[in-house]
């Protein structure tokens, strides 16, 4: 069990704490000794969610891809949680693909564009690989954060099972199975009431060979 670590509560721990107040609420959540909650698993967003003082995505045009908001606060708080409990399990969702991808040219609703299925799997697989050149491998990787829904005011993406499934089986699976250790892929990354959406990705085969 576990929570996420959003821009909103990494911004809290790494700038509104002292370093011993700080040391002493991972310790709490992430510790396994004492009093510790022994969290076993958090979540992390790729770009902005509904949780983060500004939208933002990791590239900002084609061919630019930068991690640096990841890495001025979200980043520092997930390695100290998991040099705290090392067997902390990392999740990675994006609440939308970057604006020049999607149909709406914005981080706000629209769904990604055919043409940008293969360049938003490229997306991805950097974030993955970026973050374990930085000593995060990430563990398990969703590619949309409640991929039913288009919020109005917040990062968001409609992605229906038959794009999941041609993201994940043409090009996503096979960039990610290149490298000796990458996530594994999951699908649904929503709530439980429509099992026929899952359903239909997996019923892909070349897909489903992808999802865990």
């Amino acid at each position: 069990f576990g929570a996420a670590i959003t821009d909103a509560s990494a911004d809290l721990i790494d700038n509104r704490m002292s370093a011993p107040q700080r040391a002493a609420l991972l310790d709490e959540l992430f510790g396994r000794e004492g009093s510790g909650l022994g969290l076993s698993v958090t979540r992390l967003t790729i770009g902005a969610s509904d949780f983060s003082s500004h939208h933002y995505s990791y590239s900002a045009a084609p061919g630019a891809f930068d991690l640096a908001p990841a890495e001025a606060d979200v980043l520092p708080v997930a390695l100290a949680a998991r040099r705290i409990n090392p067997a902390l399990t990392i999740i990675a969702s994006p609440w939308s693909a970057p604006a020049w991808m999607k149909s709406s040219n914005s981080l706000i609703r629209g769904t990604l564009l055919p043409a940008h299925y293969a360049d938003f799997a490229r997306y991805l697989d950097a974030y993955a690989q970026g973050m374990a050149a930085r000593g995060l491998p990430i563990d398990l990787l969703t590619i949309q954060n409640e991929p039913d829904f288009e919020p109005a005011n917040y990062p968001g993406m409609r992605l229906s099972p038959a794009p999941r499934a041609t993201i994940i089986g043409q090009h996503l699976g096979p960039l990610l199975a290149r490298h000796a250790h990458s996530p594994r892929i999951l699908d649904w990354d929503h709530n439980w009431d429509k099992p026929e959406m899952p359903l239909a990705t997996l019923g892909d085969r070349a897909a489903a060979r992808y999802i865990s």
